[in-house]
């Protein structure tokens, strides 16, 4: 028998969840540029349109980290090859493609996006509650 769980989430929490599962789920198939991106930028946005010269600097200082880690990330990818990113998808994948689908579906339903069940685990139920 399977136990399941509710949790009561603001958007902000729901939208944190799906940027982490994305970032996971895309480093796994060997693409490590969210990651890079989130690690780059200390885990805040940064601004890409900076005004003032204090927000250039910092903007210009995301670049150079994003590089560097880019770089690293890169490099470990490329060395891992085939053999942490097989042709075929792992459980952990397909199970974390529907779990991005179903969180991308309840953030932005005006899509019309379709969930697909990726892996043996059912489709998540996510529904937004009244304000």
């Amino acid at each position: 028998m399977k136990t399941f769980y509710t949790i009561k989430l603001t958007e902000e929490q729901l939208y944190l969840i799906h940027r982490a599962v994305n970032i996971m789920l895309r480093s796994g198939v060997g693409q490590p540029r969210d990651l890079a991106k989130w690690l780059a930028s200390k885990a805040d946005r940064v601004e890409m349109s900076a005004r003032s010269t204090y927000e250039r600097t910092l903007f210009d200082a995301y670049l150079v980290r994003l590089d560097v880690i880019n770089s690293v990330l890169g490099g470990v990818m490329e060395g891992c090859g085939a053999l942490c990113f097989p042709d075929d998808a792992s459980d952990t994948i397909r199970e974390l493609e529907t779990l991005y689908e179903s969180i991308s579906e309840a953030l932005w339903p005006m899509q019309n996006l379709t969930v697909t069940k990726g892996g043996k685990e059912p489709i998540p139920e996510i529904h937004k509650l009244q304000e």
